[in-house]
């Protein structure tokens, strides 16, 4: 009844396969016999001090304390792939022992590759020999090079793009920046409350569109004086622009174009001082 079961599993496979566990059986061949692999016994663990350690930043291999990964040290991962010297694995190389030479495998790696997809398709890998191309083999070394990220052993770091690496430098400044604010606040209401008065006075002395500039003495002014003059005026203008009804706007926006021709004239020749309450219209 057994024979019968197992021989119409068989028939189902594809005639790859067949043809495959003919020429290696797989109670000779397969995974599933292999000797499983041991982890020799290590010592105690030693104690690492990651002050210790240098900076992974240091451009020299050495002082970083790299070591080159020692091809006789135990693998999980090539500790699977079993070869016997009188049965040998056909997915592996195998060596002659007579001659010293090694030889590829008998299949290679795209025909291995293949096969295990045949495999995994009909839920016989388990059957096949241990190869690079399988499931296991790839697991457990995905396992094994998890953790060898260039960064991530101890006391190494990332070194990540530069808004990573400067993110928390501008995040406290921006916490301190939030925390000052209502002082900031503060000092602008002090500031800005007398500037408001002042530019409010000259707003009451507006006349018939006419802008009488009071504060004038009646020396004579340098050409430094004068272009502060027309600076001012533009501000007070700007001033009334954004504060005074719109039959105010233009006339805010007249007298600043005024004051700025007057004031481009007066820096070109030399006239006399202007006089107490004369008008720019």
């Amino acid at each position: 009844m057994a024979t019968t079961q197992s021989s119409s599993l068989v028939s189902k496979l594809p005639i790859r396969l067949r043809n495959f566990f003919a020429r290696y059986p797989p109670q000779i061949y397969s995974a599933a016999v292999a000797p499983r692999p041991e982890a020799p016994e290590t010592g105690a663990p030693v104690n690492v001090n990651v002050e210790d350690l240098p900076s992974p930043y240091t451009p020299n291999r050495d002082a970083k304390g790299f070591k080159r990964p020692d091809p006789k040290a135990f693998s999980p991962s090539k500790a699977i792939l079993h070869s016997d010297s009188k049965h040998p694995n056909p997915f592996l190389p195998r060596k002659n022992f007579r001659t010293g030479k090694w030889f590829g495998p008998r299949i290679g790696l795209r025909r291995q590759a293949e096969l295990v997809k045949l495999a995994i398709k009909y839920n016989v890998e388990a059957l096949l020999p241990p190869g690079r191309k399988s499931t296991e083999f790839k697991e457990t070394r995905r396992a094994e090079r998890g953790l060898a990220i260039k960064g991530t052993g101890i006391g190494q770091k990332v070194k990540g793009h530069k808004w990573e690496r400067t993110m928390e430098a501008r995040l406290e400044d921006r916490r301190k920046a939030m925390m000052e604010m209502p002082e900031m606040i503060r000092l602008w209401k002090q500031v800005s409350i007398p500037l408001l008065s002042l530019y409010l006075s000259l707003f009451a002395r507006m006349k018939n569109g006419a802008l009488t500039r009071y504060y004038f003495t009646e020396r004579s002014r340098s050409w430094l004086e004068v272009v502060a003059q027309a600076v001012n005026a533009y501000a007070f203008g700007c001033i009334i622009f954004c504060f005074s009804p719109r039959v105010e706007w233009i006339r805010g926006l007249h007298n600043v174009a005024s004051v700025l021709f007057y004031t481009s004239r007066r820096a070109g020749t030399i006239y006399s001082s202007i006089q107490l309450g004369e008008s720019f219209d």
